[in-house]
């Protein structure tokens, strides 16, 4: 059943109308009512009707009863019937032959006397047999009027029954509509409630993507500063290499063509000296540039990490107080559609988001080693000198 509106209960309430029934009240009360009836109808109504007309046709019966006997000729016995009293009364002006026919109208050969004694007899007969037909004709109107008022008394407790079913249908109505509201207001204190719980998860969730956006790009800085200072470092290697070449070339020039140089080999020397101790210096620093990334690196991807789990906490928090609000939020019309469902979305983001910074991770690699290809064309560059 639809659920009523408030405003038409009130409406209801204050008119003086009691409210029409639903039609499933009808159709409840038809399937009680029909079989009731026809209980009725069975026990009462048919057998009353079997009597009324038994006792419709028992004055007839007699009647034509009389009539049979007075058209009998007095030598025929009485016979064992329903008309047994009225053939026992026989009419005296009934005078038949004997041969059987009927009476002979008239009396002829009777005396003044005796046709008056005889038509006092036949008046007789015939006052008794109107006075039974009158009692049998007032027993059967007894009869039918306690039929009428049995039937009136049934008649009487079921409209008692019904209005009494109607005021109970009524009653149950109302309280189911006062349950319905109940449960609507408590339903939407439930949702508002829900909401105002959601709220500030709504907020630390959006607070913590900031937090995610804002440590991506700092990642990517920091990605690309490591990048120019290993592109930094590496030119700085190759020009210390190209120095250090052309260092060996001037020394073995020097050697080969002339023993007084040995000043300058020294001091060459001690510029190669310095040369190689300005590469430690330098390949300290790349180590400790590198331990400074390694460092970087580690600590982002540990937040990251750890921002990851927080995510996945609050994912399952918000999962289990939708799955909380799913019962109380139906009788929906239609789902919603998992494209476009917060679970969905934001099993898109955190993937979007682990790949993006998978491939943030791996996207830097490691230049050539140029130095050692001058490092093997060195000799060569030596023996051709």
């Amino acid at each position: 059943m639809a659920h009523i509106p408030n405003e038409l209960h009130v409406l209801h309430a204050s008119s003086s109308v009691p409210p029409l029934p639903p039609p499933a009240f009808f159709l409840l009360l038809v399937l009680l009512v029909l079989p009731a009836l026809s209980i009725l109808v069975a026990v009462y109504v048919i057998p009353s009707t079997h009597q009324v007309v038994d006792l419709v046709r028992q004055p007839h019966a007699l009647l034509q009863c009389s009539i049979e006997a007075r058209e009998t000729t007095l030598n025929d016995p009485a016979e064992d019937s329903d008309c047994s009293r009225v053939a026992d009364a026989k009419d005296p002006l009934d005078v038949g032959d004997p041969s059987g026919q009927s009476p002979a109208p008239g009396l002829a050969g009777y005396s003044e006397s005796e046709r008056v004694q005889a038509l006092e007899e036949r008046l007789d007969f015939l006052r008794d047999s109107c006075r039974i037909m009158f009692v049998q004709k007032s027993d059967l109107l007894a009869k039918k009027d306690g039929l009428l008022a049995q039937k009136d008394g049934l008649l009487a407790q079921q409209n008692v029954d019904l209005a009494t079913l109607r005021t109970q249908l009524a009653a149950a109505h109302q309280m189911k509509n006062d349950l319905l509201a109940e449960k609507d207001a408590s339903c939407r204190l439930i949702l508002a409630q829900k909401n105002e719980e959601i709220a500030p998860i709504k907020a630390q969730l959006a607070a913590a993507q900031q937090n995610v956006a804002t440590i991506t790009t700092e990642r990517d800085e920091a990605y690309v500063r490591a990048s120019t200072i290993a592109d930094t470092l590496e030119k700085t290697r190759e020009d210390h290499e190209d120095e250090v070449i052309d260092l060996s070339i001037r020394a073995t020039d020097t050697e080969r063509n002339s023993a007084t140089l040995q000043a300058v080999v020294q001091q060459q020397k001690r510029d190669i000296s310095d040369a190689l101790l300005k590469n430690n210096s330098l390949n300290a620093e790349v180590a400790k540039v590198r331990r400074l990334y390694d460092s970087d690196l580690e600590r982002f991807r540990t937040l990251e990490r750890n921002y990851s789990r927080t995510i996945a906490d609050q994912r399952v928090e918000i999962a289990m107080l939708t799955a909380r609000l799913a019962p109380a939020t139906r009788p929906r019309p239609t789902p919603a559609s998992p494209r476009y469902s917060l679970q969905s979305i934001l099993s898109r983001l955190s993937s979007e988001s682990e790949s993006e910074s998978d491939s943030s991770f791996y996207s830097i690699k490691p230049s050539p080693p140029r130095w050692r290809r001058l490092a093997i064309r060195l000799p060569r560059k030596a023996a051709k000198h």
